[in-house]
């Protein structure tokens, strides 16, 4: 038997991509909470918040900046960006999808019961065509003073979920169709990471070490991005493990299901999140 078979490779992407996965969930969570539960208003001109945190019995003190940390140049070589555990978990994500779903696309994307008019490579094409389409409606909007109201921008992303969720829909197998949901969040979640949040830091950094104004609206614009994941990321997790939800997945009313979650999930980790926000203001 060969070391490195196609099914050997495909445990180690899954086992890397598992892993990233939970690293990079963890410091979403972790970097939403305490921003969250450190206490505001501290009168040093320089800090914006600041707490004490406690793990394995030792004492650590966390600050958050309200702009540049004096002194920045000679803190930038210890600066640590959280980045890579995205890109992990991306990458290994889509080399996944590759050699699992888009190599077995007739077994597990169509099915010819929905439309037997789909090819395989069509049903290929549509996947990416989704998530490039979804990506630029998401993005685009988060550009537009739509993002101000958030009843609205949430209203209209939902909308825009269901039609498109109701045109895969005559493409897809069902089960495929309820993955592909939580793949195109994914995506977007990673893009949020690099096509945003990435380079916004890399322009703050830029202007601290070049001593020019610090432009703050590039870090609320991260920051709400870094937020759109958070919220997102319980009904990804939901409908990556679609193979182990049995009758969920496999039932006539599993998007509905999924729907139904990910507005539940995205109000309580709203509600979660405001509530934090209380409790330390």
């Amino acid at each position: 038997m060969e070391l490195f078979n196609l099914k050997s490779i495909e445990i180690i992407l899954r086992y890397a991509h598992i892993f990233a996965v939970i690293l990079w969930i963890g410091n979403s969570y972790f970097f939403t909470y305490v921003d969250n539960k450190i206490q505001k208003n501290i009168t040093d001109k320089g800090i914006d918040a600041e707490g004490i945190l406690q793990h394995s019995g030792i004492f650590y003190r966390l600050s958050r900046f309200k702009g540049v940390p004096d002194q920045f140049e000679k803190l930038e070589k210890n600066l640590v960006i959280f980045k890579w555990q995205a890109t992990t978990a991306f990458v290994t994500g889509i080399f996944l999808l590759i050699i699992i779903y888009y190599k077995n696309a007739e077994f597990l994307i169509i099915d010819p019961r929905i439309n037997n008019n789909i090819t395989p490579i069509f049903g290929i094409i549509a996947s990416i065509l989704s998530i490039i389409v979804s990506w630029t409606f998401y993005h685009m909007i988060c550009k537009s003073k739509l993002i101000n109201n958030k009843t609205i921008f949430v209203i209209a992303l939902f909308i825009f979920s269901v039609v498109i969720t109701y045109i895969l829909a005559q493409v897809f197998s069902q089960r495929f169709l309820f993955f592909s949901v939580g793949l195109t969040l994914a995506v977007i979640m990673f893009f949020n990471v690099w096509f945003c949040i990435i380079p916004n830091q890399k322009s703050m950094v830029s202007s601290a070490l070049n001593k020019t104004e610090f432009d703050l609206n590039l870090s609320l614009q991260s920051k709400t991005r870094s937020l759109h994941n958070n919220l997102l990321t319980p009904v990804v997790l939901l409908s990556m493990i679609y193979g182990h939800l049995g009758i969920i997945s496999s039932s006539k009313y599993s998007l509905f299901i999924l729907y139904a979650f990910a507005i539940i999930s995205g109000y309580a980790r709203h509600f979660i999140n405001l509530r934090n926000q209380k409790n330390t203001n």
